[in-house]
């Protein structure tokens, strides 16, 4: 089975909005602008990103299954067997940076070659889309303070946010808050 597809073609029959697909030639206000634009789209595609180097004024977004793994360690000298993301894929963004700091969309490619994650709830599992509001994270370490057990704490963050399927993070984050 091949797991190589062009997903800016499979977008176009899904309910991605067109306003959330990236394009050439966009403009944003600033990188954090795009990064956050290209993580939200990644969202609802259904796959992570991270941060890319920068080169000069051009500044790359990669999906968490870019690039290639190279073992810093020999695999006889490991302690744990090492499981990578890194599967070569393809998808990414590069913007270039004005020298007003806006930037614009430069290069976009949509293909991956490993499956996207089609549950919204298997998302809470990839660091880009944890996003913990600084106000829950505060009531959560209040609530950490005075000996409310984390069980009663998930549930009462399960309850306001309508369901534990709807928390943008898991228990273990909560448990590290």
């Amino acid at each position: 089975m091949n797991l190589c597809f062009d997903l800016f073609n499979y977008l176009q029959g899904s309910d991605l909005p067109a306003h959330l697909i990236p394009v050439l030639d966009q403009e944003f206000s600033s990188y954090d602008d795009a990064f956050n634009f290209y993580n939200v789209y990644a969202k609802h595609v259904g796959f992570g990103i991270r941060k890319g180097q920068r080169n000069g004024k051009r500044r790359y977004m990669y999906c968490v299954h870019h690039g290639e793994y190279k073992a810093s360690v020999d695999d006889a000298d490991r302690q744990r067997d090492k499981v990578t993301k890194r599967s070569g894929c393809k998808s990414m963004m590069r913007v270039k940076e004005r020298d007003d700091g806006t930037c614009v969309v430069k290069r976009v490619v949509h293909e991956h070659n490993h499956r996207i994650l089609i549950s919204p709830t298997a998302l809470v599992f990839l660091h880009s889309h944890k996003t913990i509001n600084p106000t829950v994270k505060e009531y959560v370490r209040d609530l950490h303070k005075t000996n409310v057990k984390h069980v009663n704490i998930m549930g009462l963050l399960s309850w306001l946010s309508g369901g534990r399927g709807n928390l943008p993070f898991t228990d273990k984050d909560v448990l590290n808050m």
